[in-house]
């Protein structure tokens, strides 16, 4: 049974007649937006509430979205992006009663998303995939680029948001993540390089959660086909979308999880390293990719420093399934760090 506010909203999409055999699934796989996978009159779609926790202004999101794909359609790019399927009104979005902002996309046929790489040749594709995805914007006009999520990118702000949270937590707390603490002082050098190299690169349209789970694959043959989930597109440096990647795809435990054995995939590194200059070289300023070992422990040290910056303030930002949850996320980047340092 579909619920009362979901009906509405589909009738925003749909002509009534057309909703007499629509069918809804949840799609659970999503961290910030709620999902669901819509059959209409034998075609599928994707709709979702924008989380305006996260994101303050949707109609920044649904705007940037809507001119980059309006771009990528008019340069006719080799890759598969996400399609806004508009209302009937022919908005981009639906504002209901409650101020909830929704919005559909087209389905993307013959494809899935991965939890884990199933070869190596998956990243190295897919990291071309992200480097055909910032070559193909360069000379996109920035300007009509709005705010999506304010300071994600501050890192110094990280840092010194990480101080507070030290100076401020109670007691038992700072006892327990003292290990933490530690390991984030005796690596700050990797912050204070990057920023020092931050500021020499030129700022570019990036994706900015270049993580797995935004890649959809090919259901028969395995290869990424699509790189999704606009929701963050904004002004930066093109090595964090890098960082960000290897963030996800070279780590061989789950986000949350502590446990022996190695953590990092060196092999995955190399074949992802691989993919993105072949894809970028001549393409952009050499400083751009000359750095990319730096990005990758830089983006794996702030994510540390924000899961236990979060701990330390109470877990008032992520979701967490009980009070050390945070702990275990910080333990879990601080042994894929430690190793990053160790074989790059």
């Amino acid at each position: 049974m579909i619920s009362n506010q979901l009906n509405n909203v589909l009738k925003q999409y749909f002509d009534e007649e057309l909703l007499v055999n629509v069918s809804v699934s949840i799609i659970n796989s999503g961290l910030i937006n709620d999902t669901y996978k819509i059959a209409v009159n034998n075609e599928l779609f994707i709709l979702q509430k924008i989380n305006k926790k996260v994101f303050a202004d949707p109609s920044n999101i649904q705007s940037n979205i809507h001119v980059i794909t309006s771009f990528f359609e008019e340069k006719n790019v080799d890759f598969v992006y996400p399609l806004i399927f508009k209302s009937k009104s022919n908005n981009l979005y639906f504002i209901d009663q409650q101020m909830n902002y929704w919005r559909m996309f087209k389905y993307i046929p013959k494809a899935e998303s991965l939890n884990k790489l199933g070869s190596t040749s998956q990243a190295y594709f897919a990291a071309k995939l992200v480097g055909d995805f910032h070559c193909s914007l360069l000379n996109f006009n920035t300007q009509l680029l709005l705010p999506s999520i304010e300071g994600f990118l501050n890192f110094k702000q990280r840092f010194i948001d990480f101080e507070s949270a030290e100076n401020n937590a109670d007691s038992i707390l700072l006892k327990k993540a003292n290990v933490y603490i530690q390991f984030i002082i005796e690596n700050e050098f990797i912050l204070s390089n990057y920023l020092n190299v931050e500021k020499k690169l030129p700022l570019r349209v990036i994706h900015a959660d270049t993580k797995i789970g935004n890649f959809l694959f090919n259901v028969k043959s395995g290869s990424p086909i699509a790189l999704i989930d606009y929701d963050t597109l904004m002004l930066g440096p093109l090595i964090y979308d890098f960082g960000d990647m290897i963030r996800s795809f070279t780590n061989l435990k789950k986000e949350d999880e502590q446990s022996k054995g190695s953590y990092f995939s060196l092999e995955t590194y190399k074949h992802i390293k691989s993919g993105y200059i072949e894809s970028v070289e001549g393409h952009v300023d050499e400083i751009e990719y000359n750095h990319l070992d730096l990005a990758a422990k830089a983006v794996v040290y702030v994510q540390c420093l924000r899961f236990l910056t979060d701990y330390l303030n109470g877990n008032v930002y992520y979701k967490v399934d009980d009070h050390n949850h945070n702990l275990r996320r910080a333990h879990n980047q601080m042994q894929l760090l430690t190793e990053m340092i160790e074989f790059i």
